[in-house]
């Protein structure tokens, strides 16, 4: 009777090292959006570009870096955030994505 308690006290423990070595799910428990001050900066270097590609008569390049700066750069900020779970700090969005 004592090996059965012994058998079954090992294949528990087994158990349990098993269940402990899967990944488990990171659920965040904060998000907080980043600090826009770098896309702000983006923002206006694209929009002085575009001014002095309108200045050159590259119109179309100018509607391109004018329209980037003032839909694309505000998404991407708006998208940018960290995310804490209890153990871990991770920047997530398509900039961070990307790098």
């Amino acid at each position: 009777m004592n090996d059965t308690k012994q058998i079954s006290a090992l294949n528990t423990l087994a158990e349990v090292a098993r269940a402990r070595e899967k990944p488990h799910k990171r659920i965040p428990l904060a998000r907080i959006r980043v600090s826009p001050g770098a896309y702000l900066a983006a923002a206006s270097v694209l929009t002085f570009s575009s001014a002095l590609l309108l200045r050159s008569e590259n119109n179309i390049w100018a509607l391109v870096a004018l329209a980037s700066a003032w839909l694309i750069v505000p998404a991407l900020a708006f998208a940018d955030r960290i995310a804490f779970d209890g153990q871990l700090l991770c920047r997530r969005g398509p900039v961070p994505l990307i790098f």
